[in-house]
């Protein structure tokens, strides 16, 4: 706050804006002039965004209720947007976000047709600087680009941003890979006939799953129905839109993930995540990454996953024993290492050869377009390894958790390792995990 003897004056903490207000002691209205005011305001070195209406306002009114009135104003910086990748229905001109897609949208995500572009890639965008009352500059952030890799039956057309199918199929989103997987369609009457089922693409069931079936994918296994007592086995990931029902039979499997609204004596195991609408009952469950079922409960069975559990309730008022882990990072920095520095010897290749092509003062057309793949070769090659590096952090720092939204009840047994523990009481809104061996819990309010 800044006074003079007859205005006062607050700058707001983010200094875009300055506000003039009345001291207790009354002002002689022979100083509420635009000469007098502008004079207080140079004072405070406040030359921006002045606002010149307001001060004619004073000077003629000269009423006291103006106050208090902002009297100058900055100017907001605009942060850039950052790069995204937006899919282009081929059946409609609506455009859905990848980071939007769930569930539902993902089992509704059409085919698309070959030589089709299918997405397109927004660049980011430049941020602009704001100003304060100061006339100080706000710098504006600038939009991270979005390096997405064309993978399997996928171009990248430069001339329009877009991506484009080289073969009819569903498209896959992994890692920051985009592909167009080949499509099997099949319904439940087919399925009478034959229970042995292996496709190199993704397989999309319209019903449900009897037990005895084996199906097995390259891609994704898509079910809109239950799933019983059958063995899924997928490449990529297995979403099931109503729930699994196994009974213990059949065994679900996933090289990625796992979606599915609810599981019910159900062993399954996921590459990465497991994601669960509803409830885990009496389920044998592994991820080596998250098991999430947020708005649900953790009933019975062995859940473990390698980094966080998450989970509204785990276990029941009946005191149902189940056991819920953290299986801890697997012993595979070492190979990760090994990765990199294969990498940093194929980057440093790279920049030979690109060294090389640029020496030649006369390059063909051929040599113009090896070039820029070779350059773009770099990108990719300091993308894997600024991912293992990424990874190195967090299995460095990661010390894995259970997160309990709501209760976790008597019989519950925790394992982080080679430790364990049992629950004697109730407890609420608790984040579980090892500290120097011994298991520990802070509230999660």
């Amino acid at each position: 706050m800044k006074v003079n003897n007859d205005f006062k004056i607050h700058i707001s903490e983010n200094k875009l804006q300055a506000i003039l207000s009345l001291p207790e002691q009354k002002v002689s209205k022979e100083k509420w002039t635009k000469k007098s005011i502008l004079q207080l305001l140079h004072k405070y070195r406040i030359t921006y965004g002045i606002c010149e209406n307001v001060l004619i306002a004073i000077e003629q009114k000269k009423d006291e209720s103006i106050f208090p009135v902002v009297i100058a104003e900055g100017k907001h910086p605009e942060n850039g947007k950052n790069a995204s990748l937006q899919f282009l229905h081929t059946d409609s001109e609506h455009i859905v976000p990848m980071d939007a897609l769930n569930l539902a949208q993902i089992l509704h995500v059409p085919t698309v047709k070959e030589d089709k572009p299918f997405a397109k890639l927004v660049k980011e965008t430049t941020g602009i600087d704001g100003t304060d009352v100061f006339g100080q500059q706000i710098q504006a952030s600038h939009g991270t680009p979005l390096l997405v890799r064309t993978g399997e039956n996928v171009v990248f057309d430069e001339t329009n941003q877009t991506y484009v199918a080289l073969k009819e199929g569903r498209i896959s989103v992994l890692d920051n890979i985009v592909s167009v997987l080949k499509q099997y369609e099949l319904d439940f009457s087919y399925l009478k006939v034959k229970k042995d089922i292996h496709y190199d693409g993704t397989i999309v069931i319209h019903g449900d799953v009897p037990t005895g079936y084996t199906i097995k994918a390259k891609g994704d296994i898509i079910v809109h129905g239950i799933v019983e007592g059958a063995v899924l086995k997928a490449e990529r990931s297995v979403y099931v839109y109503d729930g699994l029902v196994s009974l213990r039979q059949g065994k679900i499997e996933a090289v990625e993930n796992i979606y599915t609204k609810y599981m019910n004596q159900a062993n399954v195991s996921a590459g990465k995540d497991i994601i669960v609408q509803q409830s885990i009952l009496h389920t044998i469950c592994k991820a080596e990454r998250n098991i999430i079922c947020e708005h649900g409960h953790i009933i019975g069975g062995e859940v473990f996953a390698r980094r966080k559990i998450m989970a509204y309730d785990i276990g029941n008022r009946m005191h149902t024993e189940t056991i819920v882990g953290i299986l801890g990072e697997r012993n595979g920095p070492i190979q990760k290492e090994d990765k990199k520095d294969e990498l940093l010897a194929t980057k440093r290749k790279l920049h030979i050869l690109i060294h090389n092509m640029e020496q030649k003062k006369q390059k063909s057309s051929e040599d113009r377009v090896l070039l820029l793949r070779l350059k773009r070769s770099i990108q990719l090659t300091e993308e894997k390894i600024n991912f293992i590096q990424q990874r190195k952090r967090l299995t460095n720092t990661n010390r894995g958790n259970v997160v309990v939204k709501g209760t976790i009840y008597p019989n519950v047994m925790l394992v982080f390792g080679k430790y364990k523990k049992t629950m004697r009481k109730e407890i609420r809104h608790v984040i579980l995990r090892n500290e120097k061996n011994e298991i520990k819990y802070e509230l999660n309010m």
